[in-house]
């Protein structure tokens, strides 16, 4: 039996600490949503727009369970009308969960600040998914998947803000409860993206080395 390579066991133990986040995320900080009470709703804060957030809680479930099956390699290459079932899925989701996401931005009771990190989070999002939809049109398929790769790391940052929220909480972190969400926000999914967008311009980089002169 040939034993995975050092690479391949990295890969191995990145996809479980991303789906293992994932989960934690859906069944800590969603399921409850599926109960419709004022006390799961937070009370006044979510109770009057909960029908927008349940929308959104739920096509943001479906865009990050499907989101990983988007870069299995065998589903791609041997199956590829299914995976342009589940990229339309995903991207659809990511769609529904935006629209409706920026109205509770809009009307969030909270500070300006929170409101527009979770604006920018959202439209980043949204934007990279429509990027990914684009370049795929026109054929451009590294272009295309550069932006689902981008398009993943924005949507897995819904996850990791709120594991880093429990973290924080867990440490007694100084600040009250809405500035560390409103930190959270803003680094969630900057901070990233910048660290994705290094590790996509060194492959180019890279790969335009090896193309002979």
């Amino acid at each position: 039996m040939k034993l995975p390579t050092r690479p391949n066991r990295l890969h191995a133990v990145i996809w479980f600490l991303i789906i293992s986040v994932s989960i934690y995320y859906i069944q800590a900080k969603c399921f409850r949503y599926f109960v419709f009470t004022p006390k799961n709703y937070h009370e006044d804060f979510f109770w009057p727009r909960r029908n927008t957030l349940f929308i959104h809680i739920v096509s943001g479930i479906i865009a990050t369970v499907v989101s990983p099956f988007q870069f299995i390699s065998y589903i791609r290459n041997n199956y590829t009308r299914l995976h342009r079932i589940i990229g339309k899925t995903y991207i659809y989701s990511i769609v529904v969960s935006s629209i409706t996401s920026f109205y509770l931005c809009a009307t969030t009771p909270e500070n300006i600040y929170y409101a527009l990190g979770l604006t920018g989070f959202t439209a980043a999002w949204l934007f990279t998914a429509i990027m990914g939809v684009i370049t795929v049109r026109k054929g451009l398929i590294e272009q295309h998947k550069a932006w689902m790769v981008r398009c993943f790391v924005v949507t897995i940052g819904f996850s990791i803000s709120r594991l880093l929220e429990d973290i924080l909480i867990h440490m007694n972190a100084g600040g009250t409860r809405v500035e560390r969400l409103t930190v959270l926000s803003w680094v969630s999914w900057i901070v990233p993206l910048i660290i994705t967008e290094l590790v996509l311009q060194k492959i180019k980089i890279k790969k335009y080395r090896l193309i002979p002169a």
